[in-house]
């Protein structure tokens, strides 16, 4: 079942303000304000440049949009979280 997004609305109307450098969010997605639609996909275990480039990791993130695209309504964003290690940094 999808998110009651009218629910959702009337609850953010009693939080307090919240402000980009509080989110996870970039400035061009909280720009777009709250009530959004979002599909999100979250990539970080144990990821490496090589395994990454190498094993074409993130083949499916293009399946996936499409897929979103053809099966959900337009309003829907799609949001991908990667964290990649470089030298064993993260």
């Amino acid at each position: 079942m999808l998110f009651n997004s009218s629910c959702a609305a009337q609850n953010l109307q009693r939080l307090p303000p919240i402000f980009v450098q509080n989110t996870t969010c970039s400035a061009e997605a909280f720009s777009l304000g709250p009530g959004q639609r979002v599909v999100s996909f979250t990539y970080y275990e144990g990821l490496t440049y090589d395994t990454v480039y190498k094993r074409d990791y993130f083949a499916g993130v293009a399946v996936n949009a499409e897929a979103i695209a053809r099966q959900l309504p337009r309003d829907f964003r799609m949001r991908c979280v990667c964290v990649i290690s470089y030298d064993g940094e993260t």
